[in-house]
């Protein structure tokens, strides 16, 4: 039966995959394909590692409701975040390579 849903689980993620490359494909295909695939690797990049951190947390633990929000890492990195401004200023921490909003004008 865990065979089972595993397969399901599989089709679903090729399907959800492949609906969201191809849904309202319009203008310049290779171009939009490719940004779409590599937003799509990003999703599932991140999506196994939250699943992998959230179960090596619970083992590590026994505690099956143990997450890495639970933990405070995501309040961590925002107060990185907020002590990096507060000492760069924001057009510093902006301008700071690989840091800041300048990795998001990529997209």
């Amino acid at each position: 039966m865990p065979e089972r849903r595993l397969m399901l689980l599989a089709a679903l993620l090729t399907a959800a995959s492949a609906f969201f490359l191809f849904w309202e494909l319009k203008g310049p295909v290779g171009f939009v394909l490719e940004l779409r695939a590599i937003k799509l690797a990003a999703l599932l990049v991140v999506g196994v590692a939250l699943g992998t951190s959230t179960a090596v947390f619970q083992t590590i633990t026994g505690n099956r409701i143990l997450t890495p929000a639970i933990m405070g890492f995501d309040a961590l990195f925002l107060l990185i975040q907020t002590v990096l401004v507060f000492l760069l200023g924001g057009i510093g921490y902006a301008t700071h390579p690989g840091g800041g909003s300048s990795c998001w004008r990529r997209w």
